[in-house]
């Protein structure tokens, strides 16, 4: 049945608000590894070197190459901003949510598809990390275009489809190393071991897609061998994969149920089903007991259920690792909601569905008020007539919808997903930035600083320092650099508070200028600084310093 004109216009303004959530968050700065990869990508803009990756003047190869070449073209096109930085992976993650629709339409109806396609693109996950931007984002696409590229291809045996699902995987390869080939050989492995096609599964077809591989490989693999010799190539086949894993390289974390609880918010809107689709289909995996348990395809099951344990056990672990699995869950969580929602045997699961809706909305909301009204509270008219809006199309969405068992129960979580995301990309990240200090203090050293002048960071670690301020920072190691530095040439300084303390000791009738501002990491964000009565509390220092050197010093005075 076509929808109504108003059903029309609602959906309309769903899209739209949520193309602006995600628009909103492509301003917003970055740091951490975000910023980290910023200024990498600002050194490859400004050298002209693509192929050997620096930061703060040392080489750099802990992630592969493709989201810098990627940022620092777009740079070139739009000039360096948070804008020219996010776009990029933005658009590979439109094409992620697209090839996500397209593997789950060539298996399951197009219902369950394109509620695939929703569900991934308003999941927490892709909000979350399409701002604060992590090579995850850019691997996951990658990945679901070379799954869907290898179906297509197993079904149709099209050259196309090979060429371009090795191509995905050679993409994702060097986004972040082979574990962009690994999920989806677990994938299409998965599938083919299920299915029982062993012919296909041992053909030597899968071969020629070796030199595929190789022709993307080789200008990342180059450039680590050119700068780190055989240690580059080891790094980037083994020790950044799998030394995370073991906890070779790095990581100490042994909670090996650090995905499941995880999911919980990654996931939002959708965790609770998520769970409530695993535990139907492996608790009657064994028995066979309904029809639909017979899969039609084992991609989804089989990458999500391989990966998950490799992850699980891995001595490393942090959230955006389980990015590459969301798109596989939201197929799965789609096929079981459209089952649940169409098969009368299933009501109780349906009204299970319905309470968990209730719950994940509402906590959704009352987050979203927390953040306006006491976290950051905000007096903006225009912010507070965006919630207005959003808030009326979510209590709309009941009443649209009542007759449509599947959309009354998914569209008022996609409103609340979006809504929320809204603000946390116009307010709550806005307002974030503004106390993390390396960020502020680089914004006051462009306004005050001259074109020639020199800036260093001390006893700071954060990678913001090479991105953010307009002349580069020159990273000073010890006491002994920053004596040489401002003893002969002087500058402008980004420090800590012990680097501020070494600074008067050593250089009070140098010191001309100092400001401190307030900084918290934001990975590091607790209740003591979300609580605006004890913000203060959780605060660490950060200071801008200008210091003039001794033959400064000593020509003012013969002046």
């Amino acid at each position: 049945m076509d929808a109504k004109p108003t059903e029309k216009l609602f959906l309309f303004l769903l899209v739209l608000a949520g193309v602006t959530a995600y628009i909103a968050g492509l301003f917003p700065e970055v740091s951490i590894d975000a910023g980290k990869y910023a200024a990498v990508s600002r050194h490859i803009y400004e050298s002209g070197d693509w192929l050997h990756l620096k930061i703060h003047g040392d080489p750099y190869m802990q992630k592969p190459h493709l989201l810098f070449w990627l940022s620092a073209a777009s740079f070139h096109l739009f000039g360096m901003s948070m804008f020219a930085f996010k776009f990029p992976t933005l658009l590979f993650s439109v094409l992620g949510v697209y090839s996500t629709y397209r593997l789950a339409k060539n298996y399951y109806s197009p219902k369950v598809a394109f509620l695939a396609m929703i569900i991934y693109a308003t999941s927490q996950m892709l909000f979350l990390y399409s701002n604060d931007l992590h090579t995850d984002a850019l691997l996951t696409a990658n990945v679901m275009f070379s799954i869907w590229q290898f179906s297509a291809f197993l079904k149709s045996g099209k050259l196309l489809s090979f060429i371009l699902a090795f191509t995905g995987a050679g993409l994702a390869m060097i986004t972040k190393g082979p574990i962009g080939l690994a999920i989806p050989v677990f994938a299409v492995g998965s599938h083919l071991v299920a299915t029982r096609n062993w012919r296909q599964l041992f053909s030597p077809v899968w071969l020629a897609g070796l030199p595929i591989l190789g022709v993307i490989l080789f200008p990342v693999l180059k450039g680590n061998i050119d700068v780190f010799g055989r240690e580059g190539i080891e790094f980037f086949f083994w020790t950044n994969n799998a030394g995370r894993i073991t906890g070779d390289y790095v990581g100490s974390n042994s909670d090996y149920f650090f995905y499941l609880h995880t999911m919980l918010y990654i996931f939002l809107p959708w965790s609770l089903f998520a769970l409530g689709a695993i535990w139907w289909q492996t608790r009657y995996l064994k028995f066979r007991k309904y029809p639909f348990k017979e899969r039609p395809e084992y991609f989804t099951y089989g990458a999500l259920l391989i990966y998950s344990l490799i992850l699980s056990f891995a001595r490393q672990k942090a959230p955006h690792y389980f990015f590459p699995m969301i798109p596989l869950l939201s197929i799965i969580v789609a096929d079981f909601v459209i089952t649940v929602s169409t098969d009368p045997a299933l009501d109780k699961w349906k009204r299970s569905f319905l309470s968990m809706r209730t719950l994940t909305v509402a906590l959704m909301w009352m987050f979203l008020f927390l953040i306006v009204v006491f976290i950051f509270p905000s007096n903006n008219l225009l912010l507070w007539g965006i919630i207005a809006l959003c808030f009326g199309l979510f209590i709309f969405s009941f009443r649209m919808f009542r007759g449509l068992p599947v959309m009354n129960l998914v569209i008022p979580m996609v409103v609340a997903a979006i809504s929320l995301n809204m603000i946390i990309n116009l307010h709550f990240f806005p307002e974030i930035y503004k106390y993390q200090g390396v960020i502020q203090a680089s914004y006051r050293y462009n306004e005050m600083a001259k074109d020639n002048d020199r800036v260093y960071s001390f006893l700071t670690t954060q990678f913001e320092n090479y991105y953010y301020p307009k002349t580069v920072a020159k990273k000073l190691r010890n006491q002994v650099e920053a004596d040489s530095v401002f003893n002969q040439l002087g500058g402008w300084l980004i420090t800590t508070r012990e680097g501020r303390d070494f600074v008067k000791e050593r250089y009070r009738k140098n010191l001309v200028y100092e400001e401190l501002f307030s900084h918290k990491k934001i990975s590091k964000m607790n209740w003591k600084f979300l609580n605006p009565n004890t913000r203060h509390m959780a605060l660490k220092e950060i200071y801008l310093m200008k210091i003039n050197s001794n033959s400064e010093i000593s020509q003012r005075v013969a002046d």
